[in-house]
């Protein structure tokens, strides 16, 4: 009997390849090479998804042989589009909506974003610990675990609220961002044609706390008409 391997969520959502797609790959690479991208794109996917990845794109890593033998740094992905989008945009519109996606991938790994999580890191261990010592030391193990196990959970919440306020404020900058390299008004109008798109479908938990994580289409809007 031949085992199945368990398709991955990536494979569950893609649909089928646009003829769009060497010129869209094309554009991609040029774009990414602008940006410093550590990614060499491989292929265009698309796929049906509401939220995901950065800025409602999708950078898949790949495993390849290149990526195996040749430079840590270099890694192979496809960049995965959502279907609501296919035969939507104009070539000079994907170039604005890649763009955005490949320079907030970048700033993600910058300095700012690691210092944000480092902190989330310190909030969480910095609360526990102190408490994971003083429990056993004065409450015993039954009592103390609860203790422990409740401080965890709050220092967590509390972590992701705070990042949460952090964060935000770091989108609208990686906006403006955008919005210099390629003109705001240009990106004000692609936000408003990819907001007016989107399919309006029952929304699951992961859209839930991507809607609150993340800044909404009419807040980014607004932010750049106001910066």
């Amino acid at each position: 009997m031949v085992k199945l391997r368990p398709v991955r969520w990536y494979d569950r959502i893609k649909t089928d390849p646009s003829p769009d797609d060497p010129e869209l790959l094309s554009l991609t690479r040029e774009l990414s090479m602008g940006a410093n991208s550590r990614f060499w794109y491989r292929q265009i996917a698309w796929g049906r998804f509401r939220h995901g990845g950065v800025d409602g794109l999708i950078s898949m890593p790949v495993m390849s042989r290149e990526m195996l033998l040749g430079p840590v740094a270099i890694l192979t992905a496809d960049l995965m589009l959502p279907e609501y989008l296919k035969g939507k945009l104009s070539f000079e519109e994907w170039r604005i909506l890649i763009g955005m996606h490949l320079l907030k991938l970048r700033g993600h790994e910058s300095g700012a974003v690691n210092r944000i999580m480092g902190e989330i890191f310190l909030i969480i261990f910095g609360s526990w610990i102190p408490i994971l010592v003083l429990s056993h030391v004065f409450l015993g193990r039954s009592i103390g675990q609860i203790l422990e196990f409740s401080t965890l959970g709050l220092a967590g919440l509390s972590a992701l609220f705070w990042a949460r306020r952090k964060m935000r404020p770091l989108e609208f900058q990686f906006d403006r961002q955008v919005a210099v390299k390629f003109g705001t008004e240009q990106v004000r109008r692609v936000l408003e044609k990819v907001q007016g798109m989107q399919p309006e479908l029952p929304k699951s938990m992961t859209d839930r706390i991507s809607d609150y994580w993340n800044p909404s289409y009419a807040e980014r809007i607004e932010k750049l008409k106001t910066s």
